[in-house]
C-alpha cells in the first residue's frame, strides 16, 4: 500500500498535465504526503526494530541456536558451550579450566555412569562471527551453556575467576545429574542427610 501511495504522489508531482481544476486541489495534499510516504517507505525496507527482533527470537536460559556454516560436533552431542568474543580475558580463563576439566575426566574415568562429564567436549562460539549472537550475548560474555544427551542448550551460572577447575568440575557434575534426574523423574539427591543413629565416639562420653 505504502509503494502504491508513492507511486501516485511522485506521478501527480512530476505530471505536467497537472492543470486541471481537480489537480490544482489535490496538488497540495500530494505534496503533504510526501515526508509521510518517504517514513513510512524507510520504516518498511529497515525491518522491525532491535529490541522487537530481540524479543521475537526466544527466552532468556536457553541458547541461541548455531549458526548455518557449523560442523556437527558444534551443534550436537554432550558439550559445553561458551559464547566468547575476541579480547576477553575472563573467557580465556574459562576455557583454560573447561580444558582441564574434561581431559582430566577422560583421562581418569572408564565408567561414563560414574562421571556424569565423561564425553564432554569444548565448543567456542565467537559473537563477532554471527549477529544474533552478538546481539545477544556481546555485551555479557563468557556465556557458558550445557548440553546433554537430550540437545537442550542450558545456560550454567558463570564461575567467577577465582573458582578452580576442580570447583568447576565437581559444579558443572552435579548441574548435569540434576537436570538427567530431573529428566527421567527421579527426585533430586538432597544436600543433607538424616542419621539415625547416634555415630560411635570410640568410649568417650556422650553429654
Amino acid at each position: 500500500r505504502v509503494a502504491r501511495v508513492a507511486k501516485r504522489v511522485i506521478a501527480r508531482i512530476a505530471s505536467p498535465r497537472s492543470t486541471s481544476a481537480q489537480d490544482n486541489i489535490e496538488m497540495p495534499y500530494a505534496l503533504a504526503l510526501v515526508p509521510f510516504v518517504a517514513s513510512a517507505t524507510s520504516e518498511h525496507r529497515r525491518g522491525p526494530s532491535r529490541d522487537v527482533a530481540r524479543r521475537a527470537r526466544g527466552s532468556v536460559g536457553v541458547a541461541r541456536g548455531a549458526s548455518s556454516d557449523t560442523t556437527a560436533a558444534e551443534t550436537s552431542g554432550r558439550a559445553f558451550i561458551v559464547y566468547t568474543k575476541p579480547g576477553c580475558c575472563l573467557c580465556d580463563g574459562l576455557f583454560e579450566k573447561l580444558d582441564a576439566v574434561t581431559s582430566s575426566r577422560e583421562a581418569t574415568s572408564a565408567d561414563a555412569d560414574a562421571d556424569a562429564l565423561r564425553g564432554f567436549v569444548v565448543v567456542k562460539r565467537d559473537v563477532s562471527t554471527n549477529a544474533e549472537w552478538a546481539d545477544a550475548y556481546a555485551d555479557v560474555v563468557p556465556m557458558l551453556f550445557v548440553r546433554d544427551d537430550d540437545g537442550v542448550e542450558r545456560e550454567v551460572r558463570r564461575p567467577t575467576p577465582k573458582t578452580s577447575a576442580a570447583r568447576l568440575g565437581a559444579d558443572l557434575d552435579a548441574f548435569v545429574r540434576r537436570h538427567r534426574r530431573a529428566a527421567t523423574g527421579q527426585p533430586a539427591s538432597p544436600s543433607w542427610v538424616v542419621v539415625s543413629a547416634p555415630p560411635d565416639l570410640g568410649g568417650m562420653p556422650r553429654q
